[in-house]
């Protein structure tokens, strides 16, 4: 956010310029860095969790497949 801003008029080379006194918020730089761990953390927390899934659908997989086994020997 700025604050104020100054325009300056130079008569002899009949030129203006305006400067701006921008600086960031002093919460600014840990909030991004608070919304950047937080990013991280939940696309891991998701990695985690599709990876858990593919486990589970492929242990039950192989449960369907040996019970399928066991009663065609009975």
């Amino acid at each position: 956010m700025c604050g104020f801003s100054v325009a300056i008029y130079n008569k002899s080379s009949n030129t203006s310029a305006r400067y701006q006194n921008c600086k960031a918020q002093p919460g600014y730089a840990s909030i991004t860095y608070l919304i950047e761990v937080l990013l991280i953390f939940f696309t891991l927390q998701f990695i985690l969790i599709e990876s858990r899934i593919n486990h589970l659908q492929q242990k039950s997989e192989v449960i369907k497949r040996v019970s399928e086994e066991r009663s065609d020997y009975k």
